[in-house]
């Protein structure tokens, strides 16, 4: 449920008040969605908090404040408590920050934003480990890691579900979206890509 009012916190901070509404709107009754909230495997509580540290990560590429940086790294932390594949998330966050940082496209100094994004990952993994500890201490790294269900392909599975991952993607993506909607919704992500620079100029989070 909360992912609601993120998506469009995350909307209107990047692109104004329109783009939020939609956004959530779209997540509202998004079928996929609704799928993983019931399973109770996490992935949603990851999508809520990938979606904190956009709007977070949009602010502190413009005003850089400790107590930002903190807010990251525990809403990482907490994420990667929850399922560890908060990695993927939360690497493509902060790959962005470092990117925009490294093309000049913040509101304070490169290195200044760098040195925090540095900084505050390194809290965020020992915020993680602490909050794994007793897990650690009770029950041994085999806990984490000793997953039944998770285990290395050969080249040739690899390479046949590489293959294949488009269809599933578009299957998951597209779960009970009308005819219409699955026309439009490549086509708003394109569009997306292609005008990203120029939206993103003129938003604001109260535009």
């Amino acid at each position: 449920m909360l992912l609601v009012p993120a998506t469009y916190a995350a909307g209107r901070y990047l692109y104004g008040r329109h783009a939020g509404l939609f956004g959530a709107a779209a997540v509202a009754g998004l079928a996929e969605l609704v799928v993983f909230s019931t399973n109770a495997r996490g992935y949603t509580m990851i999508t809520l908090a990938f979606l904190t540290l956009i709007v977070l990560a949009a602010e502190l590429q413009r005003r850089p404040r400790i107590e930002l940086w903190l807010g990251f790294a525990v809403v990482a932390a907490l994420g990667l408590f929850t399922v560890p594949s908060m990695l993927y998330p939360l690497g493509g966050v902060a790959l962005w920050i470092a990117a925009s940082a490294a093309l000049g496209d913040t509101g304070a100094p490169p290195l200044r934003i760098l040195r925090g994004l540095a900084l505050t990952l390194g809290a965020a993994a020992l915020l993680t480990a602490l909050l794994y500890t007793p897990i650690l201490l009770g029950a041994g790294v085999h806990a984490l890691v000793g997953n039944q269900y998770v285990s290395a392909e050969g080249t040739d599975d690899f390479l046949l579900g590489l293959r294949l991952l488009p269809g599933w993607l578009w299957n998951d993506w597209t779960l009970g979206v009308p005819g219409w909607g699955r026309l439009v919704l490549p086509a708003a992500v394109c569009a997306g890509i292609v005008f990203h620079r120029g939206w993103l100029s003129t938003a604001s989070p109260s535009g």
